[in-house]
């Protein structure tokens, strides 16, 4: 009985021993499922970020040079460096300037001399008679004069002449730059920062792109329906809006160039303003989403570089350069705006946008996406320093030449092509009129007579003569055809209205400066406005 007793009480305790043994371990699961739980929250909770924490921007960034690149930029393509742009220098031989110092105490002589002080003069009595003898008397025939030098130097001796160990030579820094280093971010200057969750989401966005009427808009053709699922193709005429040399040399040739290359630019693009390109005659390329069509207007740019169809904001620069006398051995051509750039800065020719404040007759390029590379180029037309305002003349921004006004510190300026002078150009100078009371007097006639008619009849035969002499004028009936800016223009004289060879110019004019006035003149809404300036010429100019 008690040994049945005592087995019971072993088994309950077996059993509970177990049961302890089981709720501890699922205590043990449940803890170390909690921390691993806590732990994975606690890491996902924890975000870092790279950002740029130079040491030398702390220091000033005196002492350091710089270019920017993308360490300089944050993920979202935003300028975060706080360093300026620098060119690095280290002073070379050319740097400094040799100076030289007398050093020897001794002043340049040519040494001793010999004067009569040196020397002791004897006379001689070699007649062999005495004085009296025979009525003799000495003359300077009966002595012989010797002179012996007495002063104990050598003729020269004691000369002195500088040479170059008379001197102490020395160098003087008169390079006007200070000695930098370039400094190009490396691993000590990216520091890792914790942020918060909600630091991430609320991260600042990306830049925005400039305004659409920023960039080159493109011209996209309406879509239609083919059996192959693209859109219908835009037709497009090859001899609409074509123009030639000949149009173009027509159109310059009364222009009066002054030889100063910077206003001559500025002359011959300010005739450009309001011209577009054809809308008539293009090529036509499918868009990425082949939805439609963009188009590519032939220009009389284009045309006359060599590409007809091709974006021209940098050929219709390199046009206005040729029309202005600015050859490509002086001032490069180009038809691409990163090609230009980089040409120009090989030239040193181009400076970046920080730190120059351009001037009329410069180059202005722009970097709309950020990437250090020139996507649109324009001609500075004027630099208003006081309003801190540059007003430019371009082509291709739109599909027109036009004049735009920006800040001069606009975001988008990557840098400037620095047109050089013309160094054969002399400023006119004012030419003074003539005095009229130092002009001659004309010589009178005088009648023996006295006889006035004699006079009157001598002028009127002299009147005569020169009208005689007058060449008639011929003014033939003539006709002129031009195009210019998409508009053809043709003039149909009569006889008698214009003299023989006489030429005539049609240049575009700006639509956008005559919208208000057209507005003005109709009482209405002015969409759009082409005009052009014709004028009539002599042979002669």
């Amino acid at each position: 009985m008690m040994e049945s007793l005592l087995k019971r009480i072993m088994r309950d305790h077996e059993s509970q021993n177990r049961w302890i043994a089981l709720v501890l371990c699922l205590s043990m699961l449940v803890s170390l499922g909690t921390f691993a739980t806590l732990h994975k929250t606690a890491v996902a909770q924890t975000y870092t970020k790279q950002i740029l924490d130079c040491p030398y921007a702390a220091e000033g960034a005196a002492s350091v040079a710089h270019k920017h690149n993308d360490d300089c930029r944050d993920e979202n393509g935003n300028l975060v460096c706080t360093l300026p742009e620098r060119e690095a220098h280290t002073h070379s031989e050319e740097c400094y300037t040799e100076i030289r110092t007398l050093a020897c105490g001794l002043e340049e002589n040519p040494g001793h001399q010999h004067s009569d002080s040196c020397f002791e003069t004897r006379r001689e009595l070699i007649c062999g008679m005495n004085e009296g003898d025979g009525a003799h008397t000495h003359t300077d025939a009966c002595f012989v004069t010797e002179r012996e030098l007495t002063c104990g130097m050598e003729e020269g001796e004691g000369a002195h002449t500088h040479t170059d160990s008379c001197y102490e030579v020395s160098r003087e820094l008169t390079c006007d730059k200070e000695e930098l280093s370039l400094h190009v971010h490396d691993a000590n200057c990216i520091k890792t920062v914790e942020l918060t969750k909600e630091e991430v989401e609320e991260k600042p966005q990306a830049t925005e792109d400039p305004e659409e009427t920023e960039k080159p808009e493109e011209t996209v053709a309406p879509s239609g329906d083919e059996e192959d699922g693209l859109p219908e193709k835009p037709e497009s005429d090859p001899y609409a809006d074509v123009e030639s040399a000949a149009d173009w040399d027509a159109m310059f040739q009364n222009m009066d160039l002054t030889g100063n290359w910077a206003e001559d630019l500025i002359t011959v693009a300010e005739t450009q303003l309001g011209y577009s390109e054809s809308s008539l005659n293009f090529e036509a390329y499918l868009n990425d989403d082949q939805d439609g069509y963009r188009l590519f207007g032939w220009t009389r740019y284009g045309a006359w570089y060599g590409y007809p169809y091709g974006d021209w904001c940098v050929m219709f620069i390199s046009f206005c350069l040729h029309y202005a006398g600015i050859s490509e051995e002086d001032f490069p051509y180009d038809s691409g705006t990163i090609n230009w750039a980089d040409h120009l800065a090989q030239l040193e020719m181009y400076h970046d946008s920080y730190g120059y404040t351009p001037k009329a007759g410069d180059l202005v390029f722009f970097d709309w996406e950020g990437d250090h590379r020139a996507d649109h180029v324009g001609i500075v037309y004027e630099v208003d320093e006081e309003n801190n305002t540059v007003r430019t003349i371009e082509g291709n921004r739109t599909n027109y030449v036009e004049s735009f006004d920006y800040a001069l510190d606009y975001g988008y300026f990557m840098g400037y092509g620095i047109l050089p002078e013309n160094p054969d150009y002399v400023p006119e100078e004012e030419v003074p009129e003539p005095d009229e009371a130092a002009e001659p007097e004309k010589a009178e006639t005088v009648d023996p007579e006295g006889d006035e008619t004699a006079d009157a009849e001598q002028t009127e035969e002299n009147g005569a003569d020169t009208e005689e002499a007058e060449p008639d004028i011929l003014m033939p009936a003539q006709s002129f055809e031009l195009t210019a800016g998409g508009i053809q223009v043709s003039v149909e004289a009569d006889e008698g209205a214009f003299p023989e060879n006489t030429l005539m110019s049609v240049t575009p004019v700006n639509g956008n400066m005559l919208k208000n006035t057209v507005a003005d003149a109709i009482i209405g809404e002015v969409l759009e406005v082409q005009a052009v300036d014709i004028k009539f010429y002599s042979a002669e100019g």
